[in-house]
């Protein structure tokens, strides 16, 4: 039987993505702000951005979008990764204390980890949209096993289990990874099954067990130094997206969130419209206040109520809002 192509309540906004959403970017700024950094709670934080691409999958392979759409869509990506790529230098530049000698010293800074670090988001999207035609032909008419066997493919991709040599240069997720799919595909077929569907008790139970049981190896195997060498990370939360630990935790929330009936929350609707502006803005916020606050356990609330402020001041001007979100100066109904 072919699994049918998920329609959002007749068109209206769901709650239950602006609540993820809104989980994700509080996980982001948190994980960003440096407050929370050991291997306990790194696995928490480590569902963030897989969150976001979960969402993504749903909504971009629930139905056909031309290639005029994919593609506007992408040259906006390609303004808003130089227009924040150069703000993140500049403002970079002057919390480094750097002098900053020409606007080409700032543009060869673009993507460097210590001032571009969270556009990679975005570049990854870029990907994720080019390969989109190709996955939505696959799947429409696929059944739930073929899906999960494309996303093995990309599992096994991502983790290493087969090394492809392909020259740096030539490896379109080579700064990134090409686990993004695999959150992107299996995003879009938990979610699809979840909406909707009233869960049993068994089922709930199992998907709670399933989180908690992942989380908890996460941990445990974090303890031993010899697991750094898998995640090849300092870092532990970036190192955990690619774990299958943090792929079924994230999974089983996802599931469980989009199968109960969310209620609608102006304050987590607005989050959730503005994820984007936040995460962009945050980067900023943290860089130029992170002397002040840092090690302050509000440090993550002023930062976020700060994001969702400058938001809300950029929002009012279409030209400054066109900068902290997808949609363009000519909107049409894929904008929304």
């Amino acid at each position: 039987m072919n699994m049918p192509l998920i329609v959002n309540r007749g068109g209206e906004r769901n709650p239950s993505f602006d609540y993820l959403k809104t989980l994700a970017i509080s996980l982001v700024i948190i994980y960003h702000c440096g407050i929370f950094h050991d291997c306990i709670t790194a696995s928490f934080l480590s569902m963030c951005v897989p969150i976001f691409f979960c969402i993504n999958g749903a909504l971009m392979l629930r139905k056909e979008y031309s290639y005029v759409y994919l593609i506007r869509k992408n040259l906006k990506l390609f303004v808003l990764i130089l227009t924040w790529g150069l703000i993140y230098s500049y403002v970079g530049s002057l919390t480094l204390h750097e002098n900053i000698v020409s606007f080409k010293d700032i543009y060869h800074q673009i993507g460097k980890p210590l001032k571009g670090d969270h556009l990679w988001y975005l570049e990854e999207l870029f990907c994720l949209n080019i390969f989109n035609p190709l996955i939505y032909a696959y799947i429409k008419n696929k059944t739930q096993v073929h899906i999960l066997l494309l996303s093995l493919v990309f599992t096994i991709f991502t983790l290493n289990i087969i090394a492809f040599k392909i020259p740096f240069n030539l490896h379109p997720f080579s700064l990134w990874g090409s686990w993004g799919l695999i959150y992107y595909i299996l995003g879009f077929w938990i979610i699809q099954c979840g909406i909707g569907l009233k869960f049993s008790r068994k089922k709930i139970f199992a998907m709670f067990v399933m989180f908690i049981a992942m989380q908890v190896l996460f941990n445990y195997l974090l303890l031993d130094r010899s697991i750094h060498s898998f995640f090849e990370t300092s870092d532990l939360v970036p190192g955990g997206y690619q774990s299958p630990f943090v792929i079924f935790s994230t999974l089983s929330l996802v599931a469980f969130l989009c199968s109960k009936n969310m209620k609608s929350n102006k304050l987590i609707t607005y989050i959730g419209k503005n994820s984007l502006g936040i995460y962009l803005f945050q980067g900023v916020v943290i860089r130029l206040l992170n002397g002040i606050f840092h090690n302050c356990f509000l440090f993550p609330i002023i930062v976020f109520v700060l994001c969702c402020l400058l938001v809300y001041i950029f929002s009012i001007n279409k030209y400054t809002d066109y900068f902290i979100n997808f949609k363009t100066l000519t909107t049409n109904k894929y904008d929304k």
